[in-house]
């Protein structure tokens, strides 16, 4: 019984930590290509754990070409990147229209509180989608803006030319375990408080 309660702790814990989307299209709107590199400012509100890299896809086919992806600071300072190849050689993960290709990435903190931007290249041939309740963020994020680059490159000086909500093209996926809820920790300690009982109980049996 100890055992059982346990396992039910830790599965409760380990859901609490699952991995969510930044953005999502809902359909309508509209979508673009561009020549240069784009994307879009944004601000968590807690603190966030990216751990995916990905370009969306609103008819969830395979891309037609790769994409270098990157999250910056506002001051230009490359903070995680990736390659999100071409075809669907990356991993697909489904949103309410189409899905984003990701690829994963060394986890990295976001602060609550303070401004970045994602970016991504290539986007004359996949495009991206905008739109005033077309494109939903994750309330773990506020979305601040369009990123324009000066060129097709992710590393290219860029600029909020502020717009309408969207510019789903790049994307991520993020968790917020870095630093547990307090609900969470708690959960930890009270797993762990039976697990040691278990262990004793059956040593004495």
């Amino acid at each position: 019984m100890r055992l059982l309660m346990v396992g039910t702790a830790l599965l409760l814990v380990s859901s609490a930590r699952g991995t969510s989307i930044a953005g999502d299209y809902v359909g309508g709107g509209s979508s673009n290509t561009f020549a240069d590199a784009t994307g879009y400012y944004f601000t968590p509100n807690v603190s966030i754990d990216v751990v995916d890299l990905g370009y969306y896809s609103p008819s969830g086919a395979g891309l037609t070409s790769l994409h270098d992806v990157g999250i910056f600071t506002t001051g230009g300072a490359e903070l995680v990147s990736g390659v999100v190849p071409a075809g669907t050689a990356g991993t697909f993960v489904a949103g309410t229209v189409g899905g984003t290709w990701t690829v994963a990435v060394a986890g990295t903190i976001l602060s609550a509180g303070t401004q970045y931007y994602i970016v991504a290249d290539n986007e004359a041939s996949d495009g991206y989608v905008f739109g005033t309740g077309a494109v939903t963020f994750n309330s773990a994020i506020t979305w601040n803006g369009y990123a324009q680059s000066a060129t097709n490159s992710i590393t290219s000086a860029t600029v909020n030319n502020g717009g309408v909500p969207g510019d789903l093209g790049p994307n991520f996926q993020f968790t917020t375990s870095a630093v547990p809820e307090p609900g969470s920790a708690a959960l930890m300690l009270s797993a762990a408080a039976l697990l040691l009982g278990g262990r004793r109980f059956l040593r004495k049996n």
